[in-house]
């Protein structure tokens, strides 16, 4: 039977960057640290934006300059900042924001006038979606009247642009699975492939 840890007993454990993080920051809140016997996730969140253009309707997407998927086009996003408490709402607007050069507000709120108004539309996560380990990402969408958002990469982001959806790149992780299921939710058909 494994060894299970008593209260007070000094162990030694080897962890990795993100978890040696979580384990301080447990400590200093609490004066201690929990073990938890499942393997922790990585949230994550994706900014999915869309524009009706004349010849049909595009989506705002990044160039990653890092890897994973380095050079590949990917949905504005990245990590929740779990040290600084952050939610998800907050998570993608700073990621917008940093990536992109784009102000966002959450659908319900108020902000500035021709600012993209995003909501929550889908949450995936499995093992295989990020390489660097179990991943759940909260995706959310909005649909802009006007494709000057005045963008412009940063960040992690090489490069920013508007692609049409019957011409778009391969996409990083899983977001062409995630794609039909965000333009839905803001009134965009995709175009039939074949």
């Amino acid at each position: 039977a494994p060894h299970e840890p008593q209260v007070g007993e000094t162990i030694a454990l080897h962890v990795d960057a993100r978890d040696r993080r979580a384990l301080v920051a447990s400590s200093a809140q609490h004066g201690s640290f929990f073990l938890y016997r499942y393997k922790q996730t990585a949230l994550a969140v994706d900014v999915v934006i869309f524009h009706e253009a004349e010849s049909g309707p595009e989506v705002l997407l990044i160039r990653r300059k890092f890897d994973p998927f380095q050079g590949s086009w990917a949905f504005c996003g990245g990590f929740v900042d779990l040290e600084l408490d952050e939610t998800p709402e907050d998570a993608a607007i700073r990621e917008l924001k940093e990536e992109t050069n784009v102000d966002a507000v959450l659908a319900g709120t108020e902000g500035a006038a021709n600012a993209p108004v995003i909501e929550q539309v889908i949450t995936k996560g499995n093992a295989q979606r990020d390489p660097r380990g179990y991943t759940v990402s909260i995706v959310f969408v909005a649909k802009v009247p006007s494709r000057e958002l005045r963008q412009r990469a940063g960040d992690d982001a090489a490069e920013v642009g508007w692609h049409s959806l019957t011409n778009l790149p391969s996409l990083a992780f899983d977001h062409a699975e995630i794609l039909p299921v965000a333009a839905g939710k803001v009134g965009i058909v995709m175009p039939s492939t074949g």
